[in-house]
């Protein structure tokens, strides 16, 4: 069996959990933290990409409306264009008649017409009304163009800025967004570095939770050997207690029936003194009686002076009887003296029962003690046995410095009792 010290077990262990313990706290709980930052920052980065493509949908439908806004005006444009020339050239044929400065002073007159306000029809020649109407519907026309040109060069300015900003906003979370995956992949090297060190405590542990396995059998077998030999302990104080148990109720039995052989034979005694006393006084008390009539009827007999040397004899007789009265009375005094010893002895004799009774009761509450204390000594036994099986910490050092100093089991379980 080779030694194991513990205590530098326990301590390995110890140091172990509480490193796992401080890595578990350090760096999972930020990466956890980062993940959901991660997590946040790619539920805002599809967000921005959402109201990109709405926002590029948008630029697209507003630039392909402005663009067929653009054309239509350019049609419109060419047809009124169109019809301005079918007019001047109506115009031209109508007043081919006229001399080349009318000519020229009415086309001078049609140029500015496009820019000023329209002359009224009133100062206008009947041939030149239908051109004016429509100059005046290109100029509308114009301007209308040029107004919606405005806003759709407004908007997309506008579009541009949104666009510009929208461009900055990308390019900072394209930013912070590596710089996020640069944290995270340095955070994934750094954790996969500690599941590594972690994997070498596993293993180590794997390797002392094997030499602990194998210490709880030997623990096992040791406990094994302690409990036989404490059983066998328990056995032989309980067979030990018995003997002398039944040996005690023996002289205790043996005792009493002497004593109730004693106490039956000083009862008859005293029942036959008491018959006998009774007896005696039950004759002195007749005899009493009779002495008192036979003396009256003396006393009334010779009462005369000539029966007076009777009555002398018959006093002496008298006499002679008060004398075997006070000889009866000593005698009833001594046997109620014998009755008082009688009775004394029957009292040491109860004295002596009762202080037997005492001893019997005394000696049954030290044998319970006794018995108590031994089954606190079990209890706190089977503890300690119980505890050798379920922990490795002092009792296996107890066992290892029993084996040290050269004492087995036996011994250890020798000095419990």
């Amino acid at each position: 069996m080779t030694d194991f010290d513990t205590t530098a077990f326990s301590y390995t262990i110890v140091t172990g959990c509480i490193i796992a313990f401080k890595y578990f706290v350090l760096f999972l709980f930020p990466f956890s933290e980062l993940i959901r930052k991660i997590q946040a920052q790619s539920t805002l980065n599809s967000e921005i990409a959402t109201k990109l493509e709405n926002f590029e949908k948008n630029v697209g439908t507003l630039l392909s409306n402005g663009i067929n806004s653009k054309k239509n005006d350019i049609n419109n444009n060419n047809d009124n264009k169109t019809g301005t020339d079918n007019t001047k050239t109506e115009s031209n044929a109508s007043s081919s008649g006229t001399s080349d400065n009318d000519t020229s002073t009415s086309t001078k007159t049609i140029s500015p017409l496009s820019a000023s306000v329209p002359v009224s029809p009133k100062n206008t020649p009947p041939s030149l009304s239908p051109q004016n109407s429509l100059i005046d519907d290109v100029k509308h026309l114009r301007m209308q163009s040029n107004e919606a040109a405005l806003d759709l060069s407004d908007k997309i300015d506008d579009l541009n800025d949104k666009n510009q900003v929208l461009k900055a906003q990308i390019v900072a979370l394209e930013n912070q967004l590596e710089e996020e995956q640069s944290k995270a992949n340095k955070t994934h090297n750094m954790m996969a570095n500690r599941l590594d060190i972690l994997e070498g405590y596993l293993q180590s542990g794997a390797k002392l939770e094997s030499q602990r396995k194998q210490e709880n059998q030997q623990i096992q077998i040791l406990s094994q050997k302690n409990t036989d030999l404490i059983n066998q302990r328990i056995n032989t104080v309980e067979e030990q207690l018995m003997l002398s148990l039944r040996e005690f109720e023996d002289r205790r039995s043996k005792e009493l029936q002497s004593l109730v052989g004693t106490f039956k034979s000083l009862r008859q005694h005293y029942d036959d003194i008491k018959i006998e006393l009774d007896k005696q006084i039950q004759i002195t008390a007749d005899q009493g009686k009779d002495l008192a009539v036979n003396t009256e009827t003396i006393r009334d007999t010779f009462s005369s002076d000539a029966l007076a040397n009777l009555g002398q004899a018959v006093r002496d007789a008298m006499n002679m009887c008060e004398r075997k009265l006070v000889e009866m009375e000593a005698d009833y005094k001594k046997m109620q003296t014998e009755l008082g010893k009688t009775d004394e002895n029957l009292n040491i004799a109860k004295d002596r029962v009762v202080e037997m009774n005492t001893e019997l009761h005394d000696m049954r509450e030290g044998i319970m003690v006794n018995m108590t204390d031994q089954s606190g000594r079990l209890g706190w036994l089977s503890q300690q046995v119980a505890e050798i099986v379920d922990e490795l910490g002092f009792e296996s050092d107890g066992f290892r410095r029993n084996q040290d100093d050269g004492n087995s089991p036996e011994e250890t379980g020798d000095e419990i009792f």
